[in-house]
């Protein structure tokens, strides 16, 4: 074998033990995090402290002279350690933490006349407005909790928006309505006019079909009641003179004008109200002289002298005097019509000509009056159920954060990629997500790979026509639709699924709580690429019993270590009673 083949050979068999050696120690580093510790021959390893290996523990066989659980210790403190790890929140990502300044900082701040103490008052912290206090259950642990709402710039923005444009809808449907209410008040009147108006003709045809008779006998009466009255009449109290067909054919005439014209309407309604000003009468005297030159409508007939005076010898003669005779005639075709009729059988009842009304002679009724029936009245809404005005702008997509009672000095905020389930309480509810326990790598690769493809398109448009529109890559960094854990070139996450419970929050805010997470296509899509490339972390069994001459010392140090523990709420109970 020549030297250069040795050399070969032994180059390939040095990578390949490399190979081996990198890929044992990653797969060591994955699964402990560098935290294991050899327990010298023993059966298990030491993380963090606590006995625990990845085969169930066998005491049987292993331990000589067993220990209690209780002696052991192993049980207590890994619940201690595990509550301490919940209450630093490795698994959700740290919003805010009090600042603690040492003495020299906060002399200085009080030389500057800044009181330390407001300092934890920061921009971040104001933001958070409180929600409800509730417990939140993570493995074997209860937590007190408190909820918090993160106060956003763009929905404050959009909210303040809608009000303003409700606002401005409110006062624009106000204004129609008003509108549309004189609108229908000018129709009512016009349509109760007309009808007045109908019916005054009606009544003159049907006296006009009358026999000449009874027209004869109408005349000897009037003619007798007028002989038996006295002689001596006041000017006031003389009847109007009757009108001619010529003054007959410009009423006819200007009512047809008024049908088509709403402002002669309204200006006749005025006249006939005794409201007219100068100059409106003025314009009405034109109407007047145009009516009277307008031939007359067709199927129009002029109603004889007799017939007229036998319609004013039923109406009272007004009181009211006019200088021009114009005026005299068109107030008394107009009347004005009432705005509001409270029964629309009244418009109908009339007295026909020659009768009287026997209404005055019969003794007026009492009304009947129904009582009310009783109405269940509405139950008054509980007022502890209403949101919030702030509570309202953050139905959907709220940030929401929470403290641990036990340490009030740090806030983390729920995870957005998570999948929210309601209980049948309606008071609890199920939240389950995915940690990624290396984001921080992953998320490096991403700035790293953006960086670098911004570069690599900043050299192409420098050397091309930055109007020159190429395909853009779907998987295109520069763009929103690059996802870190879709690309096989981003590191391998390592993930641990973790599910929680919370509990005692009240039924008013469960929209806020349900919308406060995207959707649960969004979430699923996620989760199923973090789990077809990732690696799931495996998990230890730890060793509840421990031999008590082989691990005496372990089981003395965590004994002497809860000991301690104890002794410090002992410490802090005397400290209260004195």
């Amino acid at each position: 074998m020549s030297r250069t083949t040795r050399l070969r050979s032994r180059s390939a068999a040095t990578e390949a033990t490399r190979h081996v050696k990198k890929d044992e120690s990653e797969k060591e580093e994955l699964d402990t995090y560098g935290l294991v510790e050899e327990a010298n021959g023993r059966p298990y390893q030491l993380i963090e402290g606590l006995p625990c290996s990845m085969e169930v523990p066998q005491y049987s066989s292993t331990l000589t002279h067993a220990l209690s659980v209780k002696d052991s210790a192993v049980l207590y403190t890994s619940m201690l350690s595990s509550r301490r790890t919940w209450i630093n929140s490795e698994m959700f990502d740290m919003l805010w933490s009090k600042q603690y300044l040492n003495a020299k900082e906060k002399e200085r701040l009080v030389k500057e006349g800044i009181d330390p103490e407001t300092i934890d008052a920061s921009a971040a912290r104001e933001k958070m407005h409180k929600l409800c206090d509730c417990y939140m259950v993570g493995g074997p642990h209860t937590f007190p909790i408190r909820l918090f709402i993160l106060k956003n710039d763009d929905i404050e923005r959009q909210w303040n928006e809608a009000q303003e444009q409700k606002k401005k809808d409110k006062e624009e449907r106000k204004k129609r309505e008003l509108e549309e209410k004189k609108k229908r008040q000018e129709e009512r009147k016009q349509q109760q006019w007309m009808r007045k108006q109908e019916k005054q003709q009606q009544k003159e045809s049907s006296t006009s079909k009358k026999t000449p008779n009874k027209e004869k006998s109408k005349k000897n009466s009037t003619s007798q009641a007028s002989a038996e009255k006295p002689r001596s009449q006041t000017p006031q109290q003389k009847k109007p003179p009757p009108q001619s067909a010529e003054d007959q054919k410009m009423i006819t005439n200007l009512n047809l004008m008024a049908q088509k014209d709403p402002d002669l309407n309204s200006l006749m309604v005025i006249v006939a109200g005794g409201r007219a000003t100068a100059q409106q009468v003025e314009d009405f005297k034109k109407y007047i002289e145009k009516a009277r030159k307008m031939p007359a409508p067709t199927g129009w007939k002029p109603i004889s002298p007799a017939k007229a005076k036998t319609k004013n010898n039923d109406k009272k003669p007004s009181k009211n005097t006019v200088e021009n005779q114009e005026e005299l005639d068109a107030r008394q075709t107009l009347e004005k019509a009432p705005v509001k009729v409270e029964d629309p059988s009244q418009l109908s009842r009339e007295t026909t000509p020659g009768t009287t009304s026997t209404t005055s002679e019969q003794p007026r009724q009492k009304r009947k009056y129904t009582k009310r029936k009783k109405v269940d009245k509405p139950e008054p809404e509980d007022k502890s159920m209403q949101l919030t005005t702030f509570q309202q702008k953050y139905m959907h997509s709220a940030d929401i954060v929470f403290e641990y009672a036990e340490n009030p000095n740090k806030r983390f905020s729920l995870p957005k990629d998570a999948i929210l389930e309601k209980l049948e309480d309606e008071e609890s509810y199920l939240m389950s997500w995915i940690v990624v326990h290396n984001k921080k790598e992953i998320f490096k690769y991403e700035e790293r790979v953006k960086k670098k493809h911004q570069k690599e398109l900043a050299k192409k448009h420098a050397m091309t026509d930055p109007t020159n529109n190429s395909e853009i890559d779907e998987n295109d960094p520069s763009e929103g639709s690059y996802d870190v854990f879709a690309d096989p070139q981003s590191p391998v996450p390592l993930y641990t699924p973790m599910t929680v419970k919370f509990t005692n929050i009240s039924k008013k805010f469960t929209p806020i709580i349900m919308n406060s997470v995207q959707s649960v296509e969004t979430t699923q899509k996620l989760m199923s690429k973090i789990i077809e490339r990732g690696t799931k972390l495996s998990g230890y069994n730890l060793w509840f019993q421990l031999d008590a001459y082989d691990d005496g010392e372990l089981a003395e140090s965590l004994r002497y270590d809860l000991r301690e523990y104890e002794q410090g709420f002992k410490n802090k109970r005397l400290k209260k009673q004195l």
